[in-house]
């Protein structure tokens, strides 16, 4: 179930606490230029920043243990080499 967190001047801070970030949960935020992820992240769903077509590459909490399937559908301009996942 999405959250819909608020995004404030293009910017979304997750507050600690949150376990995974869900299917879809950003998706097509088109105004979505910056995300912080708090280190309580383990999980980041499949697609959850699909269309996210401004943001800027998040940094990634070590504890991520699992990444889905295009959870960051990459912009043209992003290289995936240069990605941690």
């Amino acid at each position: 179930m999405k959250r819909n967190y608020e995004i404030i001047d293009g910017r979304c801070v997750i507050p600690h606490g949150v376990s995974h970030i869900v299917y879809k949960e950003f998706e097509s935020a088109y105004s979505l230029r910056e995300v912080v992820i708090p280190t309580s992240v383990y999980m980041i769903c499949s697609y959850a920043f699909s269309y996210c077509e401004k943001l800027i590459r998040p940094e990634i909490p070590a504890g991520v243990t699992c990444i889905g399937e295009d959870a960051f559908f990459l912009p043209k301009d992003w290289d995936r080499d240069e990605l941690p996942f």
